[in-house]
């Protein structure tokens, strides 16, 4: 699973981080500018506007981003352009499995943690099957999602931890550091830089994320519904009658 995302990753890198750098700039920025600022009550409210802002333009990274490596998973070619605009029509199914997941799973995880992570597994291809195959209403995309991790919860768990391990340590490592270098040189823009760094080092991972979601998807699909001898039927030209 690891490398076929690599290669997706490595094959479409260009349009994945132009996405990326669409959908992240305003929340790295934002978050830049939180992190400077002295907090007061107009922050408060300012940080919550933030927050929904993310959410929002976050849905639209992941929609088109799942769009791009799909496509390279049939063998099709996606701009930029055309995974934006397909994925709009998406963005409030994303934005309520996005919420919905996140509740459930904080929930399960504060339950002696198993079941919070029986839920992520089951859960994590919700936003996939959302774009992919446009399902209606959030609680479809969740209930499909949850069918096809039957059986393989423990191996999306696995799959899914090396991704965010790719990007949570070296973001953990730069923040440590950085926090290391500003308490020694008892300068604020040392560690300030660091933390910019980290956020900007979350443009070029959190792609390979959608990628390894996405190729897990359509692993599954693989094995339990036959798809690559669905694609391959539908690709054979149909004899004369």
């Amino acid at each position: 699973m690891l490398d076929a995302s690599f290669a997706i990753y490595r094959s479409r890198f260009a349009t994945l981080l132009l996405i990326a750098v669409v959908c992240r700039v305003i929340p790295i920025l934002l978050a830049v500018y939180f992190a400077v600022s002295e907090p007061t009550d107009l922050l408060i409210v300012a940080r919550l506007g933030a927050s929904l802002l993310s959410l929002v333009v976050v849905a639209i990274g992941v929609g088109a981003s799942t769009f791009v490596v799909s496509d390279a998973y049939l063998g099709r070619e996606t701009t930029a352009q055309s995974a934006f605009a397909r994925a709009l029509p998406r963005i409030w199914n994303l934005i309520g499995i996005s919420i919905l997941t996140s509740l459930a799973v904080g929930v399960g995880l504060l339950m002696l943690i198993v079941p919070g992570l029986i839920l992520l597994a089951g859960l994590l291809l919700s936003p996939v099957v959302a774009v992919i195959e446009s399902t209606p209403s959030v609680s479809e995309a969740i209930n499909r999602s949850w069918q096809l991790s039957r059986g393989y919860k423990g191996k999306l768990l696995l799959t899914m931890l090396v991704a965010f391990l790719l990007l949570l340590v070296p973001s953990i490592t730069l923040g440590a550091v950085g926090g290391v270098a500003a308490g020694v040189s008892a300068d604020q823009p040392v560690g300030l830089a660091f933390f910019v760094i980290s956020l900007v080092l979350q443009v070029f991972v959190y792609p390979f994320v959608y990628v390894v979601q996405t190729v897990l998807y359509y692993d599954l699909r693989v094995r339990k519904e036959g798809f690559d001898l669905e694609v391959l039927a539908a690709a054979m030209p149909t004899e004369p009658a």
